[in-house]
């Protein structure tokens, strides 16, 4: 049986659909007597607005901006932005909206503000943005914008850690590439394997990151770092380095501390250094990994590019996957099963999180802020 729509509201209530439509808006003029009878007949077949078409009703625009912020010129043709862009499109056809795409630079550009003013623009989806970008929006776009990437497990506080100390000597840093992270509201957890690491909670925290009343949505990228981590602690490893995110991206913070939580608490060398996402930053922060740390025996990338690079570093430098040194990813896309050896990866469900995130922005509910991750191993770990 299909469910009643909004012309069986007006057919019922006998009164043409742009009324119904006014009424069931709460946009509009319309009589007393036509309202109580579309009123009415929605109650008698059940009717119910859908929260998207209520909110689109209620505003101009014919297109939704997906705006990405990164240092990068040619991010938007980034997989991440292709494979959300393509969801968030197919969400769009139903609202007969058009979607597009929009390059932020980290400094001194008025995209934003310009969006805002932009009567074309029904709603705008961010992705990488940091906190003080969305603490200071333009108040145009408040009630319309939601955010993708939007969680912070530091503390705020900025105080660093202590590197661990363990199987490279000293804890290390890799100068103006690394970073020793502050780290969270901690607790044990105990991993499959039956050991203990000192962490912190899951994932991105509950939005200190996604600015006062944004509505974001995120992959649990905590969740799924820290179970390749155990992984790899479960199978031997313990002069693992970190490839991480950029420092000013909101989205890099939950993968870092979930690192330095466990390095700390496992007494192992605190091996970072930054990369961007893409092979060639992984392959250049492999090998300075491996000349930090000649030991080195795994690895673990924010991102599967970053861990293809970190495999071409690895080849070059004579060293065997997973025999020598241990490699994981995170994203599991399809050329990650792909590899020979398969890259052992965390799934991440970037279609899912750009659909919650579009609908919010047109203002449909608010979207399960954090979506799971979970390891999968392959033959690299």
């Amino acid at each position: 049986m299909r469910m009643p729509n909004l012309a069986d509201v007006a057919r019922l209530a006998g009164v043409s659909l742009a009324t119904a439509s006014r009424v069931m808006s709460e946009n509009g003029p319309a009589s007393a007597r036509s309202r109580a009878a579309v009123r009415s007949a929605a109650e008698q077949l059940g009717y119910t607005a859908h929260p998207v078409a209520r909110q689109l009703a209620r505003r101009s625009g014919s297109r939704v901006v997906f705006v990405m912020r990164d240092r990068r010129a040619g991010i938007l043709r980034d997989p991440f932005v292709t494979r959300a862009a393509a969801s968030m499109a197919a969400v769009l056809d139903a609202y007969d909206l058009g979607l597009s795409l929009r390059h932020l630079p980290l400094e001194g550009d008025d995209g934003l503000e310009r969006l805002g003013d932009d009567r074309s623009v029904a709603a705008v989806v961010l992705a990488g943005h940091d906190r003080e970008l969305l603490e200071h929006l333009p108040a145009r776009l408040r009630g319309r914008i939601a955010a993708i990437g939007g969680g912070s497990a530091t503390d705020g506080s900025g105080a660093p850690i202590a590197c661990g100390t363990g199987g490279c000597g000293t804890g290390v840093c890799a100068g103006t590439a690394g970073f020793c992270g502050g780290i969270g509201t901690a607790g044990f957890y105990r991993t499959g394997s039956g050991a203990e690491f000192w962490g912190t909670g899951s994932g991105s925290g509950t939005g200190s990151g996604s600015g006062a009343g944004i509505p974001f949505a995120d992959v649990d990228s905590g969740a799924g770092v820290r179970a390749l981590l155990a992984h790899l602690y479960a199978r031997g490893r313990r002069r693992i380095g970190l490839i991480a995110g950029p420092e000013w991206l909101a989205a890099s913070h939950a993968p870092l501390a979930a690192y330095t939580g466990m390095a700390v608490a496992a007494g192992l060398p605190v091996l970072v250094v930054r990369g961007d996402f893409t092979a060639v930053r992984g392959r250049a922060a492999a090998r300075t990994l491996i000349g930090l740390c000649p030991d080195l025996d795994a690895i673990a990338a924010v991102s599967d590019a970053t861990a293809l690079g970190a495999l071409q570093a690895l080849a070059e430098a004579g060293r065997s996957v997973p025999g020598d040194v241990a490699v994981t990813g995170f994203d599991d896309v399809p050329l990650a099963g792909a590899l020979v050896p398969g890259l052992t990866t965390a799934t991440h469900p970037v279609e899912e999180i750009a659909e919650a995130a579009v609908r919010a922005a047109l203002g449909g509910p608010a979207p399960e802020r954090l979506f799971p991750s979970s390891a999968v191993v392959r033959a690299t770990a």
